[in-house]
């Protein structure tokens, strides 16, 4: 679906997919220490330690330029992160998308250390989408962010996937789609 999808737009905006599943991590280094910090003491190579978070894995890749195999990042960090924390349904209306990252990034507002911000770069637009799955139980529904699902691109053409209203829309309901495919895959 992923390639269908690329398909569906001429393969004009070379549309980069990924799957980040959220695992609880004991003792890591990942996101960037801040200047002043009480605790810089107890950072490594410029990334402050936690002992105890979520981390957020990359376990599926497509497209043209993937992200290395030890990519991570933590709930707190980038858009992936904003959309894991702040999704309650896989729908288009909790996509949490965004331009120009690397403007973002320079002003230090996703969080990013130095090795992510290479890796993201290129990046001109973004859409994050929160896996959710839904448990019943006996007290009823519970709903639980698994992951995120990624869609990135390098074409600056790209940028009107989230500028016209009716383009977004349909961008966005098409990541919907695939979300829910990997959700019943999952089950």
């Amino acid at each position: 679906m992923a390639a269908k999808i690329n398909e569906d737009y001429d393969g004009k905006f070379d549309l980069n997919f990924n799957i980040m599943l959220a695992e609880t991590r004991f003792c890591y280094y990942i996101e960037p220490v801040k200047e002043n910090s009480a605790f810089s003491w107890l950072s490594r190579n410029g990334r402050k330690f936690s002992l105890y978070g979520k981390i957020l894995k990359v376990i599926w890749d497509h497209g043209s330029y993937c992200k290395p195999p030890n990519f991570r990042m933590t709930i707190n960090q980038g858009l992936s992160g904003l959309a894991f924390r702040e999704g309650n349904e896989t729908s288009w209306g909790n996509i949490k998308g965004g331009f120009s990252l690397q403007e973002t990034t320079e002003a230090d507002s996703t969080g990013l250390n130095d090795e992510q911000k290479k890796v993201t770069k290129d990046i001109v637009i973004a859409a994050s989408c929160p896996l959710v799955l839904t448990d019943k139980d006996v007290n009823g529904i519970k709903k639980r962010v698994i992951g995120v699902l990624n869609v990135e691109s390098k074409s600056i053409a790209s940028e009107e996937l989230l500028l016209d209203a009716s383009k977004k829309h349909t961008f966005y309901e098409e990541v919907v789609s695939l979300s829910r495919i990997y959700l019943n895959l999952h089950l």
